[in-house]
């Protein structure tokens, strides 16, 4: 918190130093300025950050199967989650999101027993390799890559 007559001040400080965007009014300063009177007064200051960097599905079509594949073969991360669901899912009810391309935590779950599975995946992509597995293993065919996990 600081009180407004320091606000009002550090406002002031950083109206008369007009920064060469007019929009702008050099954001940056009074924000350090706020921050440097915060930290003297013992106060922390919050405000909000324009977002940077990807979205969800931008970050999310990045992982190719390769990634996935990665994570499948990453043997203590899959026995980690492993154990986890076998100590916590049977008989219950699990929603795996973000399932990816193998439904990897869906399959782990089932395994330990959960009564239902419901698996959610943005990537378009990643849907669409879980199905093709699905109808393969239904149709007798191993998927070589998920040996020993499904």
């Amino acid at each position: 918190f600081v009180s407004k007559p320091k606000v009002e001040s550090m406002q002031q400080q950083g109206a008369a130093k007009q920064s060469s965007d007019p929009e702008q009014q050099d954001a940056g300063e009074s924000r350090r300025l706020l921050k440097a009177e915060s930290r003297a007064a013992g106060c922390r200051v919050f405000w909000s950050v324009d977002r940077r960097g990807r979205d969800v599905s931008e970050f999310n079509d990045t992982y190719s199967l390769l990634n996935h594949i990665n994570m499948a073969k990453d043997t203590p991360r899959v026995e980690a989650y492993r154990s986890a669901l076998e100590r916590t899912a049977a008989g219950r009810q699990v929603l795996d999101v973000g399932g990816g391309a193998f439904c990897l935590l869906s399959r782990l779950a089932l395994r330990a027993g959960a009564c239902s599975v419901d698996c959610v995946e943005q990537s378009k992509t990643a849907v669409e390799h879980a199905i093709g597995i699905f109808k393969y293993e239904e149709s007798g065919i191993e998927c070589k890559g998920l040996r020993g996990i499904n």
